[in-house]
């Protein structure tokens, strides 16, 4: 028997058992208790609202990666797929058109902000279903399709926008 297992088995803490479990929450409550000593408004509740929601889309989008790479899989549109979805629900909230994105407000009368939403769903869902069929039917690496798709989805991003930010929400 080593050493470890034999303090283990008497009621002592293994350390880099306890590390590897629970390493990384202990560093971000670290993290935590510096910012706050550093400035004192940063525990504050409209503080943490703030971050929480900063932080929504991209923890939702990391819950779904997550199980990709449980899985062994990749996926490298995932970024530039929602870049194009939040594109497309800016025209449709905002009713303007690929070719004439002026997204001000003058004059133009937007399909508001339900079909905006589904409109972004159903474009990411037909997105994620033809990346799908070509990896699953057409047996091409994941790794090329999610690569085009990056390619293609941001192309078409910077296409609608004409390479400028959106703004008027």
């Amino acid at each position: 028997m080593t050493s470890t297992t034999e303090r283990t088995q008497r009621g002592g803490i293994n350390v880099a058992r306890l590390l590897m479990s629970f390493g990384p929450l202990m560093f971000l409550a670290l993290l935590i208790v510096v910012f706050t000593v550093l400035k004192p408004s940063f525990i504050d509740p409209i503080n943490i609202f703030n971050i929480m929601r900063q932080i929504s889309i991209t923890g939702l989008i990391a819950l779904g990666m997550t199980f990709v790479i449980l899985t062994a899989g990749i996926d490298l549109s995932v970024g530039s797929l929602l870049a194009f979805c939040g594109m497309v629900a800016a025209v449709v909230a905002k009713g303007g058109t690929a070719n004439t994105l002026s997204l001000s407000t003058s004059g133009t009368q937007g399909f508001g902000w339900f079909a905006a939403l589904l409109a972004a769903v159903v474009v990411g869902a037909l997105a994620g279903g033809v990346q799908g069929f070509a990896i699953t039917r057409l047996k091409v690496p994941p790794f090329v399709v999610t690569l085009g798709g990056l390619t293609v989805f941001r192309g078409l991003t910077l296409t609608i926008s004409n390479g400028g930010p959106i703004s008027g929400f």
